[in-house]
């Protein structure tokens, strides 16, 4: 329980600093970095999943019986 209270505090005192810091010119132009960077993960990782998701459907699809009989 007593690391649940240190967890809690920490992730209170962060929100409240970067609250403190997104007030500046500096603050805003690092959360905006931040934030194209975190979105452009996210872009790049969907990508990435639908791509193999795609290749796991186009050979899954040749494994099917029905398929198997018109080769």
């Amino acid at each position: 329980m007593r690391k649940l209270m240190w967890l809690l505090s920490g992730v209170a005192l962060g929100f409240v600093a970067a609250h403190f810091v997104n007030r500046t010119p500096e603050g805003r132009r690092f959360f905006d970095r931040l934030n194209r960077g975190v979105d452009e993960f996210g872009r790049a990782f969907a990508a990435g999943y639908h791509d193999v998701e795609a290749q796991a459907t186009g050979e899954g699809a040749a494994d099917t019986p029905a398929d198997a009989k018109q080769q």
